[in-house]
């Protein structure tokens, strides 16, 4: 009977010591590292419909496509992760017009190979120039995070063409 006095008793003082120091528990995990991109990573992008132009159209409403190549000229293998981005001024790269959707991906890309994927995105902009930048995120066997720049160039906002025959409801 004396032990569940004594459980009564240590209980709330138990109880008060997790929750004084819990917060500190989980602000404690570290933010992963997320190195530059190695040099012997060499990531390209290309807009797929007019990919001889130097100066590259995103039609608002439409599906737009940026071919990206991940070229792994080292002996590490890598696994990308994600591709996300941003319409930014082009006279201000810090100033954000805005976010783009982010991809997920699990794509693996071997020790001396190249992989291609596409990344899609949509916009609804009034017409005009801006830089986009696109940022591949990759790991390493190790789980180390790295950040390479997969696009970054301007791009001019067009509203798509009309024909006369579309019908305006």
């Amino acid at each position: 009977m004396e032990i569940f006095k004594t459980i009564k008793n240590i209980l709330p003082i138990f109880l008060l010591v997790v929750l004084v120091f819990a917060p500190f528990l989980v602000l404690s995990k570290e933010e992963p590292t997320i190195y530059a991109q190695p040099e012997n990573v060499e990531i390209t992008g290309e807009f797929t419909d007019n990919p001889f132009s130097r100066r590259y159209s995103v039609v608002n409403g439409q599906k737009n496509t940026v071919k990206l190549i991940f070229d792994n000229k080292g002996t590490l293998n890598y696994t990308i992760n994600a591709v996300a981005g941003a319409l930014v001024n082009k006279d201000n790269p810090n100033e954000i017009y805005r976010n783009l959707t982010a991809a997920k991906y699990s794509l693996k890309a071997p020790s001396m190979d190249h992989v291609e994927l596409p990344y899609y995105f949509y916009a609804e902009f009034p017409p005009q120039e801006l830089d986009i930048i696109l940022f591949v995120f990759f790991s390493d066997d190790e789980k180390r995070q790295f950040r390479g720049v997969g696009y970054n160039g301007t791009v001019t906002i067009v509203d798509p063409e009309h024909s006369l025959f579309d019908l305006q409801l």
